[in-house]
């Protein structure tokens, strides 16, 4: 017969093997003032869309005629958003690889569509922002953009459509 002592110690190893193997794995911590990473990428979306309706702008057909004013216009107060919104994004810290773009359909017509992204994007930016030193460039990019899509309505009441 195994002595009291032998049948003890091997209770003891299984009971601790059993112990570290169903150990809970250690926790993570984490640091209240730790950086962390961005979550909202609103300029990010914002620079896709906007980038999306300029292309639209420069999608130009034989029949569509020469390039009117307003359109240049459009296609240069778009570049000079989409400029402040990656200085905007790079300041901020929410630089990382471009979203997507969104797979929803857009409406028929060049610039009806590159109109939809300009109004997706202004949603983007026209978030509350945080960071002041941003804000700037947040309102600037605003501008260029309601500028951008006054020279769409200008198109439109010319036209009478897109």
């Amino acid at each position: 017969m195994r002595s009291t002592r032998a049948v003890l110690a091997g209770f003891l190893t299984v009971v601790l093997s059993a112990c570290v193997a169903y150990s809970p794995p250690p926790q993570r911590v984490v640091y209240a003032d730790a950086p962390r990473p961005a979550r909202h990428p609103g300029y990010q979306h914002a620079i896709t869309d906007l980038q999306g309706a300029r292309e639209m702008i420069d999608r130009r057909r034989p029949e569509d005629g020469r390039i009117s004013r307003d359109e240049q216009v459009m296609h240069d107060e778009l570049s000079a958003a989409i400029g402040e919104l990656h200085r905007a994004a790079d300041l901020d810290g929410k630089v990382g690889p471009p979203p997507g773009p969104d797979v929803d359909r857009l409406p028929e017509g060049r610039l009806r569509a590159a109109v939809v992204l300009m109004r997706r994007a202004q949603a983007d930016i026209d978030r509350h922002e945080d960071n002041p030193r941003v804000r700037p460039l947040q309102q600037e990019a605003l501008g260029h953009l309601g500028a951008a899509l006054d020279a769409a309505a200008r198109i439109d009441q010319q036209v009478g459509r897109y």
